[in-house]
């Protein structure tokens, strides 16, 4: 009789390192953050220096910066602080190992239990943490340097919070119902760093668990106290919210429900209906990938049982359904008051969805490897192809793919070279251009200086405020939606100006506009201004616009002086 294998956790753990090690490598090799990373950024150095941004229409009002999470800001900026506020991207290049690492260890647990194979576990552990696409805007998956928000800490976290939640919901004792409770005060405490997610693990939760106790009147006491529990432990940040908002709102705040949509959807359509379930095919494609060894080994269910199938399937179809009819409802309330959708965040709920794939694959990947008595190489060997076909084209081996790339085309000239590595090439060189524009504005212009842009990573680098940002909407439509009318008003008709749809910018109106601008408040007094414009449709000649001599860019990015506005 055939032993039975023992677990090697030291072995699985030096795998998980490993996989952790690699990815804060190419985290150095990584230059491009998210937008929430640049807005964090940006924070930090404002609380640094008080003085930056000065004209800014955001950071010119304390209560709207204060919104973003003052805890994960704090992280930021004490990082910054011993970098000397040199490398702005050096807090996330150093969150990346420790952050991967703890959503490793906190899969493998969950894994390793459903699965009692070390190996599986190990193996779907690193392939979870590829960073996948869900509903709209949401994904799963950790380890680029992109996804070190104040969200990847609570996402490194949600295995093991479901792997607690399944193991004393089951037991139905009072002991495990006071486990319960503590384990959604820590969902709540997680909501300091991250509202949404804290909301939908919370919402899940508890419909999983009404489910599985049949709505029965117990239950419903049960999730009523666990659902306040959350909420008790979300408090410190929902009250320093509320007291921001309040502090922001005047007599005369006027929300215009049309307005809020056209701003989400500027912001991101995906976040909104119709948009954001034309994603769920290719999603749906996905979740078939993961299922399809579940289809293999049904056959032999009755021998090979997969453990808590009933609670997997609960959760995930939970999961999306609270993405798809939540994240309606939202918005149907927001068309019927007039007032915009309480929330747009319910669409992240589908990435929990993955949890429960991942499980069920790594046990019916088990179930076949006990199925599997000969070609068991074979069956390793499909594995590795599949490893390979998933992470590769993921954002975690981005780097390490695009090297490999460049290293096979180097001996091609540019202009043979697939149109992917040039658009690739280009979009890399649009980001040097914008760090060598960021860098000389830092050095030569005034603090006080206004650049007509809607690029939030300059005014990051640059330490310069500009006009307005597309990733600010995101915290005024929560913290301040009557500020969104004059938000959209001024994004658009400064995109009219810089993107014209037929030949040049034209100089007297970007003068017009730089004019209008600089009589509003914050922008008044601004010490220069100046704009940023794409090469195709940057002016010509010398006119009313002074054009700054390039020092690193001009292919894509010119900048130009615009004359004093008239007082």
């Amino acid at each position: 009789m055939r032993p039975k294998p023992r677990p090697r956790h030291l072995i699985a753990i030096a795998i998980l390192a490993g996989t952790a090690a690699l990815y804060a490598l190419l985290a150095w090799q990584e230059c491009r953050l998210s937008d929430a990373q640049v807005h964090a950024t940006t924070v930090a150095l404002k609380e640094h220096r008080h003085d930056l941004y000065a004209r800014d229409p955001f950071f010119s009002r304390p209560p709207l910066w204060n919104a973003h999470n003052p805890l994960f800001t704090a992280m930021v900026a004490g990082v910054l602080r011993l970098g000397g506020w040199q490398d702005l991207l050096l807090p996330y290049r150093l969150m990346v190992p420790l952050v991967a690492m703890l959503y490793l260890c906190s899969m493998y647990a969950l894994l390793y239990r459903q699965c009692r194979n070390w190996s599986v576990a190990v193996f779907v552990a690193v392939l979870s943490s590829a960073v996948t696409d869900t509903l709209g805007p949401a994904y799963w998956g950790l380890g680029a340097l992109d996804t070190m928000t104040s969200a990847a800490w609570v996402q490194a976290l949600v295995p093991l919070i479901v792997l607690a939640f399944l193991r004393w919901q089951q037991a139905g004792r009072l002991a495990s119902t006071r486990h319960l409770l503590l384990l959604f005060v820590l969902i709540g405490l997680l909501g300091n760093l991250s509202p949404a997610w804290a909301m939908n693990l919370t919402v899940v939760l508890l419909a999983v668990h009404l489910a599985l106790r049949r709505f029965s009147p117990r239950a419903l006491l049960t999730g009523l106290a666990l659902g306040l529990a959350a909420l008790a432990g979300a408090l410190p940040y929902l009250i320093y919210f509320y007291r921001l908002r309040v502090h922001l709102a005047g007599p005369d705040a006027f929300v215009r429900g049309g307005r809020v949509f056209e701003a989400l959807r500027m912001v991101d359509p995906q976040y909104l209906y119709p948009d954001m379930p034309r994603s769920l095919l290719n999603w749906a494609l996905l979740a078939a990938l993961l299922v399809v060894p579940a289809v293999l080994t049904l056959a032999r269910y009755e021998r090979y049982r997969s453990r808590d199938l009933k609670f997997w399937v609960l959760f995930g179809s939970i999961a999306l359904g609270v993405a798809l009819v939540f994240q309606a409802a939202s918005q149907l309330v927001g068309y019927l008051t007039r007032m915009g959708p309480p929330t747009v965040e319910f669409v992240h709920a589908s990435s929990l969805a993955m949890v429960a794939l991942y499980v069920l694959f790594a046990q019916s990947l088990g179930n076949l490897f006990r199925l599997v008595k000969v070609h068991r190489a074979l069956l390793r060997s499909a594995c590795a192809l599949l490893a390979a076909i998933y992470m590769i084209p993921s954002d975690n081996l981005r780097p390490l793919r695009h090297a490999l790339v460049d290293t096979m085309t180097m001996a091609m000239e540019e202009v043979d070279k697939p149109e992917f590595i040039r658009d690739r090439h280009e979009d890399e060189h649009r980001r040097y251009e914008l760090r060598a524009i960021s860098a000389w504005a830092d050095r030569h212009t005034p603090t006080d200086a206004v650049f007509v842009t809607e690029l939030s990573e300059f005014r990051m680098a640059a330490r310069r405020s500009i006009v307005a940002a597309r990733h600010d909407i995101r915290i005024i439509y929560y913290l301040a939606p009557w500020l969104l009318d004059e938000w959209v008003t001024r994004l658009d008709r400064m995109t009219r100006v810089l993107n014209p749809r037929t030949g040049k910018i034209d100089p007297e109106a970007l003068t017009v506009l730089a004019g209008e601008f600089a009589h509003q408040a914050p922008f008044r007094g601004a010490g220069a201004w100046f704009v940023i414009a794409r090469a195709p449709v940057a002016p010509e000649g010398q006119g009313v616009l002074d054009q700054v001599p390039a020092e690193g860019w001009g292919r894509f990015y010119r900048v130009f002086k615009l004359p004093a506005p008239a007082p």
